[in-house]
């Protein structure tokens, strides 16, 4: 097989420049997703730290290239030191391997308290649901109270119910019954005990769909924060052994 010092330095160019690309692609793709930066918001933060572990392989097959083309470069030459420019670009690519290093091992415990927070978040905006149907429910319940109290009031005020004469008993009872929902009206705790039921029968479906709901949320909670912290854990690792070792071969 023939060797063309030609075609080596072609395609170490060629790696060199991809590699190059690769870092600057993904160098801007952080900056741009930090420009929307809203570190107080967890979900944010999530999203942020998320994308930046799936995205995180990219710089490194960039500096592998990188290195790669170099190496190949060198190889024409082995007894030639490397030229100024491209040991600067070398430094240049080590010290970003650092940086992200060391911001993917600060993502790791950064991107698993966001996820339990995001969690706990939407928990809570599930409970203040069912607090405000609750509420409203009970609303329903005191109005529909007050138009039977003022039924039970009419008809005793003029002895008919609805169009139709009472009898003496059944005045009678209306007049029990308003009595009774009188005291409903202004006793709250015997209010509550008498529309528990209900509201229980009502808000069981709700109460069961949050609980399995929360159960849900805190698995994915979980799975997805182990996953990008094992993930940056890795790229943390793999990017600081690339830069230290690479720069304290440097002289």
């Amino acid at each position: 097989m023939i060797k063309s010092p030609y075609f080596d330095s072609w395609t170490a160019l060629v790696l060199k420049l991809a590699g190059i690309v690769l870092i600057l692609c993904s160098l801007i793709d952080y900056i741009i997703l930090l420009s929307t930066a809203n570190f107080g918001d967890a979900q944010w933060t999530v999203s942020f730290t998320t994308q930046m572990v799936d995205r995180g392989f990219i710089p490194l097959v960039g500096l592998a290239l990188l290195f790669l083309g170099q190496l190949l470069d060198s190889r024409g030459e082995p007894t030639d030191p490397l030229s100024q420019s491209s040991q600067g670009l070398r430094i240049a690519a080590l010290l970003i391997a650092t940086v992200l290093g060391v911001s993917f091992l600060m993502i790791a415990p950064w991107g698993w308290s966001a996820t339990g927070q995001a969690a706990d978040a939407q928990l809570k905006q599930a409970e203040e649901k069912l607090t405000q149907t609750k509420d409203q429910l009970n609303q329903q319940i005191k109005s529909q109270l007050d138009a039977q109290v003022s039924l039970a009031q009419e008809a005793v005020k003029t002895g008919q119910f609805q169009g139709r004469q009472l009898s003496d008993a059944e005045l009678a009872q209306v007049k029990q019954q308003l009595t009774e929902l009188q005291k409903l009206k202004t006793d709250p705790k015997a209010l509550d005990s008498k529309v528990a039921p209900e509201l229980d029968r009502q808000l069981k479906p709700m109460r069961d769909e949050l609980e399995k709901a929360k159960n849900q949320s805190q698995w994915n909670a979980r799975r997805a924060a182990a996953r990008t912290a094992l993930n940056s854990v890795l790229l943390a690792i793999g990017y600081t052994l690339i830069g230290w070792t690479g720069l304290r071969q440097v002289r």
